[in-house]
């Protein structure tokens, strides 16, 4: 199905609220049916022949005028409802435009960055609307603890219904709270819910890129921010965010292309960004993000690069080089577009050439990986490899719908005793994992188009690039250490799965009481206590006078998932650092 436009949180929001009880029974039910409709352009033609014209703005719809039914009820109508529902979660408007899927942010556990996570650069744009609006003050205001703490309510309805409960419903009171964090200025707590929200749709929807894992770390970030700022214990400077990341003057550089990395955003973006490298390896980038779907990533790729007038495109950029004056950056080296930035082509440097190759050499920190490896064996989703120092990766796909990744993978995975050079990020979730996104070197003989490495979410790889110069390597199967934090991570992840009914249904209680055990006898006693905290706030307290349960208090199992959450996070750090 062709994406929707997205929609602005607050329309989403009245426009639910604005049905009929009989009729907002049935939304989360018409909306499931969303696959089944006909989009052609702005017109979404639902069962029964009924149309939705849709008019966005700037490619995102906030006014209810742009969303027209011609049904009898309209506009109070199911159509026009259950069409915004599914639609992706529109960002915040920054002097008239859509502004990034992800905030940057700063702070002890700012979100990480990936595929999903770039901000869309628009041109000649590098000025911070959170600073114009006036929200740098040091001290919290009232008004900000009570939009924190409207969210916070909100992302406890989900704690306590879980995915299977987290409707329609849900998640309209949901995006009215984050909506009323915008206006106040926090803006990375807005961030994160809003990728809350489009996570439910895509765990609702038995979407193949949906993440438990990343479910619960966005809520945690939503919870753990909401009560920093409702309490007034955070900085204002780390905990409010700002709403487009600050680009500062970094003067001259001289950039060579590394790769090319597609961006699919569950948000309702699509792009590309290009990784580029200076003489002192730091990773650099320049990126074309915007409202679309996949079929934009190959648009985007054979797009101009918005800095200066290099006349590249962002294809070309990856093989190219670029050298600025006047250049700006944000903290995390995204290159800005000012007017004021200057910039020409410059001719590019093979992956096996200084200062690229000392990268993949030394495979230091940064927001990508480069290693040399050696492709060993296959398995059903993944391909087994070693690097220079025999130790295993694993070599998988990102979470993209692009079949070109799929394929070269599959390619790539025919070929063992294969040596290449690879990029691609570490999986948040499995260890020794690399979700791989370019290849070159080794023993690849790409064709001179490639310019030394292939860009495996848009280039294709022929069996005949492929070259083993020697037999396979053994792969290393590592013994699995148990993971003492695994019954506690379980049961965490277990009630945003599905709710406060898994603590408290019948015969729980024992399944409990051995993970709690469990905990105690890998001596984590602080782990088991909150374990227990965490199962008797999922318990409603006493019955009423017509023998219903009670909860006495709403935000106990808020509270204490909040807090298993935390301890387990730093937990783990523990552990790595161990």
């Amino acid at each position: 199905m062709t994406r929707l436009p997205p929609a602005d949180p607050l329309l989403v929001a009245d426009t639910i609220a604005a049905l009929p009880a009989r009729l907002r029974a049935k939304l989360d039910a018409a909306v499931a049916q969303a696959a089944t409709w006909l989009i052609d352009g702005h017109e979404v033609r639902l069962p029964g022949d009924t149309v939705v014209t849709l008019t966005p703005a700037d490619g995102v719809l906030r006014d209810p005028e742009q969303v027209h039914c011609g049904c009898l009820l309209a506009p109070a109508c199911l159509h026009r409802a259950c069409v915004l529902a599914a639609a992706p979660v529109a960002e915040q408007a920054a002097q008239g435009r859509a502004t990034s899927p992800a905030p940057t942010t700063e702070g002890p556990k700012a979100p990480q960055l990936g595929p999903d996570a770039h901000e869309p650069v628009l041109a000649h744009d590098d000025t911070d609307p959170a600073d114009a609006a006036g929200h740098g003050s040091d001290a919290w205001r009232a008004s900000e603890q009570r939009a924190a703490a409207a969210v916070a309510t909100a992302a406890g309805r989900l704690l306590d219904a879980g995915l299977p409960g987290a409707g329609a419903a849900v998640q309209g009171e949901l995006l009215r709270a984050l909506h009323r964090a915008r206006i106040h200025g926090l803006h990375r707590l807005a961030a994160a819910a809003v990728r809350v929200v489009t996570a439910v749709r895509a765990g609702r929807d038995d979407d193949p890129s949906f993440r438990l894992h990343d479910l619960c770390d966005d809520l945690l970030e939503v919870l753990e921010t909401a009560h920093m700022v409702r309490t007034g214990r955070g900085d204002p400077a780390v905990w409010r965010g700002r709403a487009r990341t600050r680009y500062a003057a970094v003067g001259g550089l001289r950039l060579t292309g590394l790769c090319l990395e597609p961006v699919i955003s569950d948000a309702g973006y699509a792009g590309v960004v290009v990784w580029l490298v200076d003489p002192d390896g730091r990773f650099w980038s320049v990126s074309d993000v915007r409202p679309g779907n996949a079929e934009r990533v190959r648009s985007s790729a054979q797009g101009p690069v918005a800095v200066g007038e290099t006349g590249l495109s962002h294809s070309r950029l990856s093989r190219a080089g670029m050298v600025l004056a006047g250049a700006t950056a944000n903290p995390e080296g995204r290159l800005g577009t000012g007017k004021n930035v200057r910039a020409v082509s410059a001719c590019g440097t093979p992956w096996s050439d200084p200062p690229l190759r000392s990268l993949f050499a030394a495979a230091g920190p940064g927001p990508l990986a480069l290693l040399e490896l050696t492709v060993c064996a296959r398995t059903p989703y993944e391909v087994l490899a070693v690097d220079q120092a025999g130790n295993p990766v694993r070599l998988t796909t990102p979470p993209t719908p692009l079949a070109a990744f799929r394929d070269n993978l599959r390619i790539l995975a025919d070929a063992p005793g294969l040596r290449l050079l690879a990029v691609g990020r570490r999986s948040p979730t499995r260890a020794r994992t690399l979700e791989l996104l370019a290849v070159g070197g080794g023993d690849l003989d790409l064709p001179e188009e490639f310019a030394g490495h292939a860009d495996l979410g848009l280039d294709h790889l022929s069996p005949t690039f492929l070259r083993p110069s020697g037999p396979p390597p053994v792969y290393p199967h590592l013994p699995e250490a148990p993971d003492p934090l695994d019954a506690l991570t379980r049961r965490h992840e277990r009630v945003v799965a599905g709710g406060r009914l898994t603590l408290t249904a019948p015969g729980s209680r024992a399944g409990v009481r051995a993970d709690v055990a469990a905990l105690r006898r890998s001596h984590l006693a602080a782990g088991a206590d909150l374990l227990t905290a965490l199962t008797e706030a999922a318990h409603p307290g006493e019955r009423d006078v017509f023998g219903r349960l009670t909860t006495p208090d709403a935000d106990a199992l808020p509270r204490q998932w909040l807090a298993a959450g935390l301890y387990v996070r730093a937990a783990r750090d523990r552990l790595r650092q161990n």
